[in-house]
């Protein structure tokens, strides 16, 4: 997987879908603002806490606005 590192290695709460839509509107050539709820494609507390606190690498792929977002390893962003 061909992910991208993350921006911050110490994310706080909530931080990583900040980043998902950071990265989304940079492809959509808008404001985050713009966008859509994040909680409209997935549940952001929960994806938080899988990569968070597995054991294991894990990826987690799902869609927001025609987009495949992937989250893998310790919380690197893929978008295709």
């Amino acid at each position: 997987m061909n992910c991208l590192p993350p921006a911050d290695e110490t994310r706080g709460t909530g931080e990583l879908v900040v980043e998902i839509a950071e990265r989304v509107a940079d492809e959509e050539g808008v404001s985050p603002l713009e966008l859509p709820p994040l909680a409209d494609a997935l549940d952001a507390e929960v994806l938080e806490q899988l990569i968070d606190t597995a054991e294991t690498p894990v990826s987690v792929g799902f869609e927001y606005l025609g987009h495949t977002v992937v989250v893998c390893g310790e919380g690197e962003i893929e978008l295709k």
